[in-house]
């Protein structure tokens, strides 16, 4: 076989093959050890550029790493890149950083006067709208493409670090292999496959870097002001040669019909039956849909079925798994490990038809179920698996230093009522975002009160990394003393707390996921859980009202841009400073979002001059958008 290799290596070589030979020696110095080939593919560059990039060649395969890779401190702005994406990467890495699409045919010249940070190649079939179609998967890298395709290589790794990202892994590991051996950083879709590319590609630096889901696409924002539908499959039909995923999707489909769903065939415009659907199917049947529609559809059904290609790996699974979670559509799927490993509890796993079924009726007829789920699914992936976090891993393996620290959320309180110190405390101090301060300014307390109070919330273990207490007994309005503690606030966000609400853990955390897919200049709750302690009812309010621009939102809710508080503040009033401060946003067209109505109960006392809002409980019991959820204080609605 290394007879074979050498021989290929060499008659590319004396036919003016240059790049060919390249790839073909590079192969055997990942196999048999690059010692024995340095000098061929030295003498390969000269032939294809001349003296001065041998050189630069011949310390790439010394050092097997990029010399920019290390120590570059901090980004400064955002990522720039040289790239062959597919229409749906390029659609949401564009979002993270600046891509430019190499031109097929100045391709030279462009990376010639590019000033990027690296050249961003992934396993496209197309690539950059098809002007590179051919040029990864060619059979030996002999169509015209591929061979433009070696020659950018060979022009970019003079330049600028290559990034290669193989989402095709593990299947086509194979196929892709060559131009990967080019790289100075793999990234794989399959963690499985890292040992292999560490094999194949001793040089390279590599990393697992699975699918994530684009939230600024890929969102719950208005799929409650649209028609929704049952049950949707979206993908192709396998009868012939793929029995695991046939076996799968015989499993999953059924329900289809159970609950009258839809499916969505990639394949529905390809004649022939290698791909059609079994004929109990063909009544639902739609035609497939781009990539800038099927987020509707993720929206629009209720729930999503998803069968997996490959059921062994820990990271690799379809890239429309996170993106309808992202979207809150919960997701039944077939058994698969990277299901099991990346979102246990919140991916309904079925092994059967009958398992389906069962999950997926419980769905459909139980709405707090379905709330809860599609809830989990959200928080999962803005949290966890979006292609910012994936950007992040990029900058890092370039050698960017990547600031982890979440931005800084500036809690404000007022309260006159010592009697609400341990709720205070325990509001504050069980919020699990990793980065708050806490701004308090109290009124009629005592010193002893004051004592209490702030050795209470300094005894507690929290994410509080900062703890003002401002004793102001002054006349001054309501409005005016949450200005004074924002005035001495250093966060990025300001969240208005109140003094006797229930705020429970994930408050703060799912109240700032709207501002990384949103222009948002201020988010809250319209949707909300109200516990009236004197009929001890608790009730939802404006049921439906959540994920959508609005114009009010339930003023303990409201969490701000600082920027934005700072420039509008509340009025010098004791009442209405809320709706006031909203009503002057709108005016000049500051977008509000009306989140998700959980981690949040609002209290009301049985004595109605306790608050503000001095309304009484029969102002809410038979509002005409109420819903009464259950009789005593239920916190399992909203503490997950």
């Amino acid at each position: 076989m290394a007879q074979t290799g050498v021989k290929k290596a060499a008659d590319a070589f004396r036919n003016g093959d240059y790049s060919t030979a390249i790839a073909l020696y590079r192969e055997l110095s990942a196999r048999l050890g690059s010692e024995f080939f340095k000098v061929n593919v030295d003498l390969c560059y000269e032939r294809l550029h001349g003296s001065d990039k041998a050189a630069g060649a011949a310390l790439l395969s010394q050092t097997g790493k990029h010399a920019s890779l290390k120590n570059k401190g901090k980004l400064n702005g955002r990522l720039r890149a040289i790239s062959i994406l597919d229409e749906i990467s390029e659609e949401c890495w564009r979002h993270e950083m600046k891509c430019y699409p190499i031109n097929r045919t100045n391709y030279k010249k462009q990376v010639v006067e590019s000033s990027s940070d690296f050249c961003f190649l992934e396993s496209c079939w197309k690539g950059n709208k098809g002007t590179w179609e051919y040029a990864f998967t060619s059979p030996g890298l002999k169509h015209a493409n591929a061979q433009a395709l070696l020659d950018l290589i060979d022009n970019v790794k003079n330049k600028m670090p290559l990034v290669f990202w193989n989402k095709e892994d593990p299947m086509h590991y194979d196929r892709y292999l060559p131009i990967a051996k080019s790289a100075d950083i793999i990234f794989t879709t399959d963690s499985n496959k890292v040992k292999d590319y560490i094999r194949d590609v001793p040089g390279a630096e590599v990393y697992a870097v699975p699918f994530a889901a684009q939230e600024k696409i890929c969102n719950p924002s208005d799929r409650f002001r649209l028609p929704s539908e049952s049950v949707c499959f979206a993908g192709s039909y396998y009868g012939v040669g793929h029995d695991e995923r046939k076996r799968q999707m015989d499993a999953l489909l059924p329900s289809i019909i159970d609950f009258n769903g839809a499916i969505y065939d990639r394949m529905s415009k390809i004649e022939g039956d290698r791909y059609k659907f079994p004929p109990q199917y063909q009544p639902f049947i739609r035609d497939a849909v781009p990539f800038t529609e099927i987020v509707k559809l993720y929206k629009k059904f209720k729930v999503f079925l998803n069968v997996n290609t490959i059921i062994d790996s820990p990271t690799m699974m379809s890239r429309r798994v996170y993106e309808l979670l992202a979207c809150g559509t919960p997701v039944v799927s077939t058994p698969s490990k990277a299901i099991d490993e990346q979102f246990p509890g919140v991916v309904h796993v079925a092994n059967d038809s009958k398992e389906a079924s069962i999950i997926i009726n419980k769905l459909l007829s139980d709405e707090f179920y379905w709330e809860k789920s599609s809830h989990l699914g959200y928080r999962e992936v803005m949290t966890k698996h979006t292609y910012h976090d994936r950007a992040r891993l990029i900058e890092r393996a370039l050698g960017y230093e990547v600031n982890d620290i979440k931005p800084l959320v500036s809690i404000v309180t007022c309260t006159c009522r010592p009697h609400m110190i341990d709720r205070i405390v325990l509001n504050m101090t069980r919020q699990a975002y990793s980065n708050c301060e806490l701004l308090l300014v109290v009124q009629g307390f005592t010193a002893e009160q004051v004592y209490e109070l702030n050795n209470k919330l300094k005894s507690v273990k929290s994410n509080l990394k900062r703890i003002e207490i401002v004793v102001n007994n002054s006349d001054d309005s309501l409005g005016e003393r949450f200005n004074s503690a924002v005035a001495i606030s250093r966060g990025e966000f300001i969240a208005k707390m109140d003094d006797d609400d229930f705020y429970f853990s994930n408050y703060l955390s799912d109240m700032l996921l709207p501002f990384q897919y949103g222009d948002y200049g201020m988010v809250g709750k319209t949707e909300t859980y109200v516990y009236l302690s004197g009929s001890n009812k608790l009730i939802k309010r404006f049921p439906g009202m959540k994920h959508r621009d609005v114009d009010f939102v339930a003023g303990p809710t409201f969490v701000l841009k600082a920027e934005v508080f700072k420039k509008y503040k509340f009025s010098p009033v004791n009442r209405g400073e809320d709706s006031d401060l909203i009503s002057r946003m709108k005016r000049d067209g500051v977008r509000i979002y009306a989140t998700d109505p959980f981690n949040f109960i609002q209290w009301r006392s049985s004595d109605s001059s306790a608050h503000t809002w001095g309304v009484e409980d029969d102002f809410f019991l038979t509002g005409k958008q109420t819903e009464i959820v259950a009789s005593y204080l239920d916190t399992s609605f909203c503490d997950f």
